[in-house]
């Protein structure tokens, strides 16, 4: 019977399998750490623009939700114009939405947009 491989043949061929494993695991768990860190969103509690810096008027509003208040914007469209309801997403506040509130607001819609808690005021 013929080997084609030695036994001292196949643990080196193992013996580096193993090695591009562990490799591969450690870059993977060094991705990942780092994105870990870098993945997570910090919201900004500061409002520096408002829709009066785009010419855009607005009322603020409070809402309550349970035990605490939230910051939102109200935009009067023309009589009996339709209203959006904007939920903003997770990266930023209401205040780095201006210019789409403009946009909205020229096209004749009123537009409701409120911070989600933790986020702005």
């Amino acid at each position: 019977m013929v080997h084609y491989f030695s036994t001292k043949k196949i643990m080196l061929i193992l013996l580096n399998g193993f090695i591009v494993v562990g490799v591969a695991l450690l870059a993977l768990v060094l991705f990942l750490k780092y994105f870990e860190k870098t993945g997570i969103f910090f919201p900004s509690r500061d409002i520096t623009v408002t829709p009066s810096a785009v010419g855009v008027n607005f009322e603020e509003v409070m809402i309550p939700s349970g035990s605490e208040t939230i910051n939102a914007w109200f935009l009067e469209g023309p009589v009996s114009s339709p209203v959006i309801l904007f939920c903003h997403g997770n990266a930023g506040n209401i205040g780095d939405r201006v210019l789409l509130l403009k946009l909205f607001s020229d096209a004749g819609f009123g537009v409701l947009i409120f911070d989600y808690r933790g986020y702005g005021k």
